[in-house]
């Protein structure tokens, strides 16, 4: 049934007879539609002619997309009470096609020839210069720039990333056009410009959207469009996304978005721009992915998209949380990452190689491979909180991953992990995992971890405020290594730069991989360290202790440089380069062997406060992670072996032997 006005009914319209649509008052802008088998004829008639469209509560079963343009409006009674279901099924084939939809937000790419840029433009240009003219062009018509933008390094070390981007223009003269707005993107020689008819001023709010089983790709799709607003929207069934921001899309408002489960993304968005989402929402139960399709994260932003705000949101029961691949000025707060396990999206994506390459379970920072590493700038967490990312392979996975990131922002963050995933069942937890970033962490806790901080690759330039590493007494999960250091300095990168640790309940202390060479005393700095008895005056660590440079009797001592700083040890023979310390233990600065060391690297983590000069130090028997002396547990303790698990093979023990 059709209702124009807010007092005026007017009778149902068959589905054979759409007269009476036409024939209505012209006066009036209002339409309230009612479910009926030609509910849908009703509902696209009404929007061409430019209606604001109201839907009443119940099930609307839509045999074709709808398709909304330029000032449209739907409104349903609230996303708990107009749903609306897909009742048509595309192929399988279209399982990821965004242009498969049921609700699509679209402009038109207008029949006049296409041109290229002849000269780039750069981010923030206020000019176009075209190869040719393009025909009819006047002011406040839009073009779109588009293209892979690998002819030269637009995408700022970026490889092939198609980028895309709407504007409007203000005045036209010949092949150089003035634009009323700046570019938010880089564009290369020989992209293509071309002139559309973007979609303006769309709203929606008040309904659900349903293809639950079925083969719809999208929920909402919005294309070439910009000033959309879409409210109290929820869904389930989509194998894309339930809400997907094309290319070309710009300045668009989402509220109150809640996904009900068996989505690959609740928002997807692609070389997007000017973006606001507020109050997002995953339900927890049900399918954590669709069956077909690509499942990624649940807010995912990739090819630069640019400028985007996203505040308030639990996130819950999906594949991976948050993914920012090549984003520039994206901003987070206040959101809640719960129970995601990423073996569909392992299995399913063919970019990450199923898992070959690394990536962030709750939030996903940069692509792992070449092919597909987008740069990403200005990026800032607020207030967001990891629970339970579970990883099912620690070397490739993460809690949270870092890459690729450059200004990156982290404040009052924390990544936990409560049990769901243990090392007890071979899965070794990592907290963070820095690779190839920069910026700042102003406060990070991380619980529960195998691998609370890690670092790899190249660099990992980040000033650290205040990170606090706890284990999880009750959960089997104590916590074995708090930091490891497995960047190089090939490149003259920086590691991180530490102000404050505070260490709860973690055995280990800090350790660091085997293609770390030498870290040179600016590559980590330690104001202090604190809980459980260690303070940078009282600790010692050694990175690996190697067999070809030390023998049994040999006295291995810390190197001549300043106190908190990261030191070599060196024997008689000289320097090793594959030792480092981080700390001295408190009037000691020498060790010797007291058993043949295996090819394999040894770690060492003591403090005077528990042992004395001459002390033999083994490995406990009760507590394979813990040292005794005497039969008597060390604590604070120290760590003998390489597994943590069970001592080294051929390492009896150490003898405390200085100080000097």
């Amino acid at each position: 049934m059709l209702r124009r006005g807010l007092l005026i009914q007017i009778a149902a319209v068959s589905a054979g007879c759409l007269d009476g649509l036409e024939s209505l008052e012209t006066d009036a802008s209002r339409i309230e539609v009612d479910p009926s088998p030609s509910a849908t004829t009703l509902i696209q008639q009404a929007l061409d002619q430019g209606l604001e469209v109201v839907l009443q509560k119940g099930t609307y079963v839509l045999s074709a997309p709808l398709v909304l343009r330029s000032g449209a409006r739907l409104f349903g009674a609230g996303s708990g009470l107009t749903k609306l279901v897909a009742g048509f099924a595309p192929l399988e084939t279209a399982a990821d096609d965004r242009e498969n939809a049921l609700l699509v937000i679209d402009g038109l790419v207008l029949p006049i020839q296409a041109t290229q840029l002849a000269a780039s433009a750069a981010k923030d240009a206020w000019t176009l210069t075209l190869a040719h003219p393009l025909e009819g062009l006047a002011p406040d018509q839009w073009v779109r720039v588009h293209g892979s933008n690998d002819i030269e390094d637009s995408h700022e070390m970026s490889d092939d990333a198609p980028l895309c981007e709407i504007l409007r223009v203000q005045s036209v003269d010949d092949t150089n056009v003035t634009l009323d707005t700046v570019t938010m993107q880089f564009h290369s020689v020989g992209v293509a410009v071309d002139v559309v008819e973007p979609s303006l001023d769309v709203e929606i709010s008040g309904f659900d959207v349903s293809a639950e089983g079925g083969t719809v790709a999208v929920g909402v799709m919005v294309g070439l469009a910009a000033d959309v607003r879409i409210t109290d929207v929820s869904g389930a069934g989509f194998s894309r996304a339930l809400i997907d921001l094309g290319p070309g899309s710009r300045t668009v408002q989402l509220r109150e978005i809640r996904s009900r489960g068996e989505v690959n993304a609740i928002v997807h968005a692609d070389s997007s721009m000017d973006i606001h989402i507020e109050s997002v929402l995953s339900v927890p139960g049900g399918a954590r992915a669709h069956v077909f399709g690509v499942p990624r994260a649940l807010l995912t932003f990739v090819h630069r998209c640019t400028s985007a705000i996203v505040t308030s949101g639990v996130l819950e029961n999906g594949c991976i949380g948050i993914r920012t691949w090549g984003g520039h000025h994206l901003h987070f707060s206040d959101i809640l990452i719960r129970d995601m396990e990423p073996s569909e999206a392992l299995a399913r994506d063919e970019i990450l190689s199923g898992g070959a390459y690394p990536i962030g379970v709750g939030i996903d920072g940069g692509a792992g491979r070449l092919d597909h590493a987008e740069f990403a700038r200005d990026i800032s967490f607020n207030n967001v909180h990891l629970e339970d990312c579970r990883q099912p392979t620690e070397s490739t996975q993460a809690g949270w991953f870092l890459h690729d990131m450059f200004g990156v922002t982290i404040s009052g963050c924390s990544i936990v992990n409560k049990g769901l995933t243990s090392w007890t069942d071979g899965s070794h937890v990592t907290g963070m995992l820095a690779v190839d970033c920069s910026g700042s962490i102003e406060s990070l806790m991380i619980q529960g971890a195998s691998y609370s901080f890690r670092t790899g690759n190249a660099a990992a330039d980040l000033n650290v405020g205040f990170l606090e590493i706890n284990g999880a007494p009750g959960t089997g999960y104590a916590g074995l290594f708090a930091l490891f250091f497995n960047h190089v300095t090939t490149y003259a990168s920086r590691g991180p730069q530490f102000a404050k640790v505070k260490l709860n309940n973690v055995l280990f202390y800090a350790d660091t991989g085997p293609d770390f060479n030498l870290m040179p005393d600016w590559e980590m700095f330690v104001e202090s360290y604190y809980a459980d008895g260690f303070e940078a005056s009282n600790c010692v660590m050694c990175k690996e202790v190697e067999a070809s440079r030390f023998s049994v009797g040999e006295i291995a001592e810390i190197s001549e440089t300043s106190m908190g700083k990261a030191r070599e040890l060196v024997t008689p023979t000289g320097p090793s380069t594959r030792n480092v310390v981080v700390a001295s233990a408190k009037g000691v600065n020498q060790f010797v062997l007291a058993a043949p060391l295996p090819t394999s690297r040894a770690h060492v983590l003591c403090s005077t406060a528990a042992v004395t000069v001459g002390d033999l130090l083994v490995a406990s028997a009760t507590h394979p992670r813990r040292a005794e002396v005497d039969n008597a547990p060390v604590n604070p303790f120290v760590v003998i072996g390489k597994a943590l698990t069970n001592k080294a093979a051929g390492v009896e023990g150490l003898v405390l032997v200085g100080p000097a």
